[in-house]
């Protein structure tokens, strides 16, 4: 392996590694939005519910 193989093969892991963590990223926050929308329903039921 030259040095130029060495080095895109060590670029090429820390881009995955950032892949993986963007996946996550945007997994967890699609859950979160799933959550807040859930809540505020629940929210606005309760609202009716003490009108």
């Amino acid at each position: 392996m030259t040095t130029e193989d060495v080095s895109y093969d060590i670029l090429k892991s820390k881009y995955d590694d950032l892949q993986k963590q963007v996946t996550r990223f945007l997994s967890v926050e699609r859950s979160h939005a799933r959550t807040r929308d859930l809540l505020d329903q629940e929210m606005a039921r309760f609202k009716i519910i003490q009108a």
